[in-house]
């Protein structure tokens, strides 16, 4: 048991996602109806949520509503959520399969740990879920970058107001 939860097998997986995206967002309701439909379109069945402010939160609750398990990857042992965030924070602990602490130093290391974080997400699953507005620079960004060519990668671009595929090679 993991943050309340018990753990589900996950044989019969069928499209496994990590999601990443901003902690500000542009347009909240256009990216949670956007978020809704590419999941039911990816046939999602497993998301990886990185538990920070915005998106991620947004992703975790997009996923419970849709029934869809999640497992909640927080970058440290000691993370703690803004404190606006208390309540979403609380609740995908809650609800998720799986709470993993992808490091397990108990006070924050340094922004390194988001880039640990991520990759752990990407190295995971079959597929990214990206809100990235265009021509934004950050873990975001770099989310995606490590992600091209590795895995498939859909984003979500609230500024251009536009979605699109990016291949795996």
């Amino acid at each position: 048991m993991l943050g309340g939860q018990c753990r589900i097998k996950l044989e019969g997986v069928r499209m496994i996602v990590a999601g990443t995206g901003h902690r500000e967002l542009r347009d909240r309701d256009w990216i949670a109806d956007k978020t809704e439909k590419a999941l039911i379109d990816m046939g999602a069945s497993l998301v990886y949520v990185g538990m920070a402010s915005g998106f991620d939160l947004l992703l975790a609750k997009t996923a419970w509503s849709l029934g869809i398990p999640f497992i909640a990857a927080k970058p440290w042992k000691g993370h703690q959520p803004r404190v606006a965030d208390k309540y979403d924070y609380g609740r995908a602990l809650h609800h998720a399969v799986e709470v993993v602490d992808v490091s397990d130093l108990e006070d924050y290391p340094g922004a390194w740990v988001y880039e640990v974080r991520n990759r752990y997400m990407v190295d995971r699953a079959e597929v990214v879920l990206a809100v990235l507005e265009a021509g934004t620079k950050g873990g975001t960004y770099n989310c995606v970058k490590y992600a091209s060519g590795k895995k498939p990668v859909r984003i979500i671009d609230p500024l251009m107001r536009e979605e699109f595929k990016i291949e795996a090679q």
